[in-house]
């Protein structure tokens, strides 16, 4: 399955950009499998690492990570940079379910 496969599903599809050398990108990793135990099946979260796949980061212009970016049926509809808690993003979900 391709990334454009992943991000035009029906379901939401939540992108974690980060940097395995980012101590704010660590934290935000435990963030996010507490945000998938609660939003469950109503999103997908995928992590794509910054020095594997720099292609994708300037594909779709994130220039700092952690980066957050949101989509529905392969288009962006929210999008986020730095720290952020589990309870803004599981409202961001579910404002967009």
């Amino acid at each position: 399955m391709t990334l454009k496969d992943i991000l035009n599903s029906d379901k939401l599809v939540l992108v974690d950009f980060f940097s395995a050398d980012c101590p704010p990108c660590l934290l935000m990793k435990d963030v996010l499998i507490d945000v998938k135990n609660i939003v469950g099946e109503k999103c997908d979260i995928y992590t794509i690492d910054q020095k594997k796949h720099s292609e994708v980061f300037n594909a779709f212009g994130v220039k700092s990570v952690p980066h957050l970016k949101l989509f529905r049926k392969g288009k962006p509809i929210w999008s986020y940079s730095g720290l952020i808690n589990k309870d803004e993003i599981i409202l961001k979900i579910k404002e967009n379910e």
